[in-house]
């Protein structure tokens, strides 16, 4: 996260920055999304649990408390 605040500090936001919040805990991705919308990036980019596989109901279940929580 540091990355995404030092962009926005010296290009006072002129730029469009899109954050990165993947991750195999869908607790620590809502937390890392919502991160990114507080130092105020423009998107978020989320990876599917790479680890544990879940089939497709469960990549709509984690995105979709991800969207939720933002």
């Amino acid at each position: 996260m540091c990355t995404h605040t030092h962009t926005h500090t010296h290009t006072h936001t002129q730029v469009q920055v899109i954050g990165g919040a993947g991750g195999n805990c869908t607790k620590k991705v809502v937390a890392a999304t919502q991160k990114c919308k507080d130092i105020g990036c423009t998107a978020v980019l989320s990876v599917i649990p790479y680890y544990n596989k879940p089939m497709q109901a469960g990549l709509i279940a984690h995105f979709t408390v991800a969207i939720k929580n933002e």
